[in-house]
């Protein structure tokens, strides 16, 4: 009977053991990819894009366009069809590569819209309108800043909007990823929420800072990336374990790992029927 009391009392400290061990150990990897997780989505919206789309229609506005409502059309329609290439392709690019380079093509985009605000760009004559700068008699320069506008709506559908959301689930285990994304969406939206109503007086303040800030911005994304974003293409869950829990510097994970995903790799072995298991014998 005192045995069997014994008994009982180890098994209770076992489990409570377990249950701190697991306690702890998700603690852990909510500080770590959790912030990671939040990271990603708050800089998703730093990069200006969805800002901006917000109040696209008093941009074209100040550059005098002669359809406003057609030049929205035509950004809006770029955002649906430049999100394809990344659903389809984002396996076989990386994600890494993909939001380092839309990062840094939205950055080229918004500076140079910012030189040419900057350089043509009046105070609009007519008071207590919602846009405060407007650019008239320069139809190259309202094309050229169009373009470029369409080409950072293009770079940001193209990366950081289907990307942000495909990596920030795979370096989420299951045990957190329910808190993760309670918090990570509830940031991402309080930050998209404060930066909608400051971008009415930014822009009727400063046009061309709006688009500097922007560019700046979008150019301390891709240092995000490139220092702390850890490469996810065609890996495990167990993978990621490993990634963020051996002590490296997460940016060191692309170069660590030279040889194949361990999917490729029983992909190769499975091809032939040299699957084996963990006893040796063939499971095929």
């Amino acid at each position: 009977m005192k045995e069997k009391r014994l008994q009982e009392a180890d098994d209770k400290l076992r489990k409570a053991k377990r249950a701190t061990d697991y306690k702890n150990k998700a603690l852990r990897e909510l500080k770590s990819r959790g912030v990671q997780a939040l990271s990603m989505h708050i800089f998703e919206q730093l990069t200006g894009s969805n800002l901006l789309d917000y109040y696209i229609l008093y941009i074209y506005q100040s550059l005098r366009v002669v359809d406003v409502r057609l030049a929205a059309f035509g950004q809006y329609a770029i955002k649906v069809v430049m999100t394809l290439p990344a659903i389809l392709w984002s396996d076989k690019w990386g994600r890494r590569p993909i939001l380092i380079i839309g990062a840094l093509s939205m950055a080229i985009c918004y500076f140079a819209v910012t030189g040419l605000f900057h350089d043509f760009a009046k105070p609009n004559p007519v008071l207590d309108q919602p846009e405060g700068w407007v650019i008239i008699g320069h139809r190259t320069v309202t094309i050229l800043i169009q373009v470029f506008l369409y080409l950072s709506t293009a770079a940001f559908n193209f990366s950081w909007a289907p990307v942000t959301w495909i990596y920030s689930t795979e370096i989420v285990p299951l045990r957190i990823r329910a808190k993760t994304v309670l918090i990570t969406l509830t940031f991402r939206w309080m930050i998209n929420f404060t930066l909608g109503f400051a971008m009415p007086p930014l822009v009727r303040a400063s046009l061309w800072g709006v688009f500097m800030m922007f560019g700046v911005l979008n150019i301390g994304a891709s240092v995000l990336v490139l220092g702390a974003a850890p490469e996810t293409k065609q890996r495990t869950l167990e993978e990621m374990d490993e990634i963020f829990e051996h002590g490296r510097p997460l940016w060191m994970s692309f170069l660590v790992r030279k040889e194949s995903a361990r999917l490729d790799t029983t992909a190769h072995h499975i091809e032939p029927g040299n699957l084996m298991s963990a006893s040796g014998h063939s499971v095929l």
